[in-house]
């Protein structure tokens, strides 16, 4: 939480608003995957989460507790009544047609009462079934915990040593750009294969 709020007021203070709405998913075209900042219901802040540092930073967890580290619950067996999250792997097994825009999200039923909860919402969703193992194969949070990066050492000293904007910079910042202009070659290197 802290690391996202320092984030938002440095953003505040360089374009000179302040924010009372962010979105990081949406099912609007252009807008999935883009860290966005809104003022009055106005878009004043979009970037790609590859070239946000914050997005950058959460994707790769260099935010996330110790706890969430050495989490004993990312693993099949679930101790929540529902479990809820992104659809990794959705089409994976068993093909599906998904309308253009549209991220699914999935909702893994636990026990009873979790059964009975998803029923009181049944009516204003759209529940499609599918496999478990579909979900648990393309979601890494079945499988895996985050890894404890270098990147997320060096932050946290950074931060505790200069501050969020001179932990970003000299951690994710450079990472961030490296990470993107490689990926930029690598695909243009692929097309160029493509094409010969």
């Amino acid at each position: 939480g802290k690391y996202l709020l320092d984030e938002i007021h440095n953003i505040e203070n360089k374009k000179k608003f302040c924010v009372d709405g962010i979105s990081f998913r949406s099912n609007i075209p252009k807008r999935n995957y883009y860290f966005s900042l809104y003022y009055n219901n106005k878009l004043c802040y979009s970037r790609k989460a590859e070239l946000q540092p914050y997005f950058y930073g959460f994707l790769h967890s260099t935010f996330c507790r110790e706890s969430c580290v050495e989490c004993l619950y990312k693993c099949e067996k679930r101790v929540g009544d529902v479990t809820l999250g992104d659809f990794i792997g959705l089409g994976g097994m068993d093909p599906i047609k998904i309308p253009y825009g549209i991220n699914p999200s999935l909702v893994f039923i636990n026990s009873k009462l979790g059964e009975k909860a998803i029923r009181l919402i049944q009516d204003e969703s759209v529940l499609i079934e599918r496999k478990a193992a579909e979900a648990i194969s393309g979601g890494p949070s079945f499988k895996q915990k985050n890894v404890d990066s270098n990147m997320r050492r060096r932050f946290r000293k950074l931060y505790i040593s200069g501050g969020y904007d001179y932990a970003k910079k000299r951690t994710i910042n450079r990472k961030m750009i490296i990470d993107f202009y490689f990926a930029k070659l690598f695909s243009y290197t692929k097309r160029v294969i493509r094409k010969v």
